[in-house]
């Protein structure tokens, strides 16, 4: 495979009309390289760049979806992406048909990062150095889930939404990440319907659960009693019990094995 082995473009939701112009430059880099050197990227990128706007970009498949992000109101901090795949999985130019209104968007953290880094000075008289840390903030951009939009259920879904203690290591404010679980749950559509849920614990903490009458945040829950059996740990003198909660009270964390994991957005009152 050449070297542009992965060819996308990613662009600001408010940046749309960039799109065709970093698809032609994009592909322009990327021709020559290619298993089609020997077309004219003059003549035919044209038309590649024609058959996405069309297909892809001016569609209402697209106003639709960035029109209910909007609506799910972005948080300051979180900046949305489209995201144009230009290659099949097999690596080939994306034409025609390939070319869908199956959207991908991605949201990033912009907020800062503390960079921290070693200097060492020389100490005046002596042949020694001193070592000291010093903090600088630093751009950084850090993708915190997928989000595919389904023209025919007019729906978003959620592939990769990052937990908080990953969120946490990277330097994202507790504000920052209440402020995306919010909108991640608005932009699902989730409902306060109740669902049936499971939990593999200590019965020691099941009981101080029921105590204090809530399910404290970022609890552990799953909508398939074959998946908490899987958590389960006699050695932790865990019990197995279900609770039925809000689903727009949970983050889905996980939809694989046939099983739907959840963590608690907020400490959850126990009915």
């Amino acid at each position: 495979m050449a070297k542009h082995e992965y060819l996308k473009v990613s662009v600001d939701i408010n940046d749309l009309d960039k799109v065709p112009s970093l698809i032609h430059d994009t592909l322009k880099e990327w021709w020559d390289t290619s298993y089609l050197y020997d077309l004219n990227p003059d003549e035919m990128i044209p038309e590649v760049v024609e058959q996405w706007k069309t297909k892809h970009i001016n569609t209402n498949s697209m106003k639709e979806a960035i029109q209910k992000i909007k609506d799910a109101n972005v948080p300051d901090g979180i900046k949305i992406k489209l995201v144009i795949e230009l290659l099949t999985s097999d690596g080939f130019l994306k034409l025609e048909d390939d070319i869908n209104d199956v959207l991908l968007f991605r949201p990033y953290s912009t907020q800062s990062k503390t960079n921290k880094f070693k200097k060492l000075p020389y100490e005046h008289g002596h042949h020694d150095y001193r070592t000291f840390i010093k903090e600088e903030p630093i751009s950084h951009e850090l993708s915190l889930d997928t989000y595919i939009y389904d023209p025919v259920e007019h729906k978003f879904e959620s592939l990769e939404i990052i937990d908080q203690e990953t969120l946490i290591d990277e330097g994202v404010s507790s504000e920052l990440i209440n402020n995306f679980y919010s909108f991640h749950q608005r932009l699902m559509e989730t409902t306060s319907k109740k669902i049936k849920v499971w939990t593999a614990q200590p019965e020691k903490r099941i009981n101080e659960w029921n105590k204090q009458g809530f399910i404290p945040k970022n609890s552990y829950l799953t909508d398939n009693i074959k998946r908490a059996e899987y958590y389960f740990n006699p050695e932790e003198h865990d019990i197995i019990v279900f609770y039925r909660v809000p689903e727009n009270q949970l983050i889905m964390t996980s939809d694989a094995f046939g099983a739907k994991e959840y963590i608690t957005l907020n400490d959850v009152k126990i009915e």
